[in-house]
């Protein structure tokens, strides 16, 4: 949801194309090994148990009125 002013118009077949490209874009970039190691936990990421350093926290806050905030 946005209540921005201006606005893009945009073509269907101009949408189709760059929607297309970054499908390509995306599907290109998995031929790509992947290095390192990951571990997952699944927590409450205010309490979170494992001591040490994070290099990513990943949350999904709780909407109540279900409205994704982009601003």
């Amino acid at each position: 949801m946005s209540f921005k002013e201006d606005t893009s118009l945009y073509e269907a077949t101009e949408l189709k194309n760059n929607y297309l490209a970054l499908l390509r874009k995306i599907f290109d970039s998995t031929k790509e090994e992947l290095v390192g190691q990951v571990t997952i936990y699944l927590s409450d990421s205010r309490f979170l148990k494992e001591e040490g350093m994070y290099d990513k926290v990943i949350t999904s806050p709780p909407y109540s009125n279900r409205i994704s905030y982009i601003r």
